[in-house]
């Protein structure tokens, strides 16, 4: 009975400190540089972002928003970039084991456009980098996006040849890679998928917001 309850103490002590040692290796995980955690949305609507059309250097947002200063003095048409919230998208677009992370941002210039972006970011040395930026075009909807064996996925509605540039109603996908010194290269060149109808609405499940 002795040896039973010595071997059950023993094994005990053991799995303490097996479970101590899994719970160094994950705090070290996690505030390493080897293994660090994943991107969170709050860090994303703060961080630095470049490449867009008409703006010549890097805008860092604020709470998911940067406004410019007004085209002419006194004009209260300024530009302004937006991260469109609840797009949040993470996934191993370089194979490095860590993840990167996608989100949409929209960018006006004070007229009735709007210019949609997906923008790679990840982090190096705990500091957030914008890997690429990629111009989706204008009033471009976008209804899907995902990363799948090192690819970026995007499924976007926008204006066909006889479509007004408010009402796009062309179903096209897109896919790409991230290249090793940072940019997306297409795959192949977009794919028309068809034209937006109701049977496309058919098998989504809708959340009332408002």
């Amino acid at each position: 009975m002795n040896s039973l309850y010595r071997g059950a103490a023993g094994f005990a002590r053991l799995s303490m400190w097996a479970a101590l040692l899994v719970l160094t290796a994950a705090c070290e995980r996690n505030n390493g540089s080897e293994y660090p955690v994943a991107l969170t949305l709050a860090e994303l609507e703060n961080a630095t972002y470049q490449g867009f059309e008409g703006v010549i250097d890097s805008v860092t947002l604020t709470n998911g928003v940067w406004t410019g200063v007004p085209f002419e003095e006194g004009s209260s048409l300024t530009p302004r970039i937006t991260l469109v919230g609840g797009l949040h998208r993470t996934g191993d677009l370089d194979g490095d084991g860590d993840d990167e992370a996608v989100v949409l941002l929209h960018q006006e210039m004070g007229g009735s456009g709007t210019f949609a972006y997906l923008a790679v970011l990840d982090r190096h040395d705990g500091t957030l980098r914008n890997l690429a930026t990629e111009l989706l075009g204008d009033r471009v909807q976008l209804r899907r996006v995902s990363i799948e064996d090192r690819q970026l996925f995007a499924d976007v509605v926008q204006a066909g040849p006889s479509d007004a540039a408010c009402c796009p109603g062309k179903l096209v996908s897109h896919r790409w890679t991230l290249l090793p010194d940072g940019g997306l290269t297409a795959i192949a060149a977009p794919e028309v998928t068809g034209r937006l109808a109701l049977a496309e609405f058919g098998e989504l499940v809708w959340v009332l917001r408002s």
